[in-house]
Formats: C-alpha cells, structure tokens, sequence
C-alpha cells in the first residue's frame, strides 16, 4: 500500500453523460500508480458548483488529497474554480493583467486568493503565495 492516496475527480457535463471519453483520468492514474502513489476513487460529476464543492469535500474527508481535471476551460462560464475556492472559504480572483488577449482567456487568470499561479512553462521564476 502506498503511503500517499489521492482521489481524482473528473469535472463535466460531457463526461458524465459520454459524450467525451475521459482520458484524462485514465493517464493520470496509470501515471501516478507507476509513481507508487494509490489511486483509492476516481469520481465524475457534472458542470453544478455544488456538485463540484460536495465531491471534493467528501474525497478530501476520506482521502486528505485530491486531483481534478476537467471543467478548467477557458470558458466565462465555468463553475470549477469558484466552487473549489469557496469550498475553502476564500473567493476566485484575477491574478494577472489580461491586455488584449481573446474574452475566453480571462477564465484562465482566476485563482483562489492565496494561491500563487503555477510560472509559465519554461519560465525561471516562481512568484511568492499571494503575490500578484
């Protein structure tokens, strides 16, 4: 038994329902377990806030850790970020100047407060917790 158990959750009307095919969680668990990290659920569930703050709570209870997937596109209207933030008291908020960049794209800057943005892929810079 692996002394790190994770959860995963996957985030989406369309996966829910079969209208995608969920990879996604496929690879994740097949990585994670070569890793020696054990995977005790996976979950899915649809594009409801409540749902989304209620299957990660409960996967938090049982588990202490938890992966989600899915449902972070770069979408005005998704529920994840939100729901996630709110389930730990804080609130989504921008963290990064948008400029001139495409509406869907704003999606991308929410994070909750307290966090710090994971730095750009290839950057060598790593910003504080909670800084701008």
């Amino acid at each position: 038994m692996s002394s790190l158990q994770v959860e995963l959750i996957t985030i989406g009307d369309e996966l829910l329902l079969g209208f995608t095919i969920d990879t996604n969680a496929a690879h994740i668990a097949r990585t994670l377990a070569a890793s020696g990290v054990e995977i005790v659920r996976r979950t899915t569930v649809g594009d409801e806030a409540g749902k989304i703050a209620q299957a990660v709570r409960e996967a938090l209870e049982r588990t202490g850790a938890v992966i989600t997937t899915g449902g972070l596109g770069p979408t005005s209207d998704d529920l994840t970020k939100p729901a996630i933030a709110k389930l730990f008291g804080r609130e989504a908020v921008s963290r990064r100047r948008i400029g001139p960049r495409p509406r869907f794209r704003k999606a991308h800057a929410y994070l909750p407060t307290a966090t710090a943005p994971r730095p750009a892929s290839g950057s060598k810079t790593r910003r504080a917790a909670g800084s701008q």
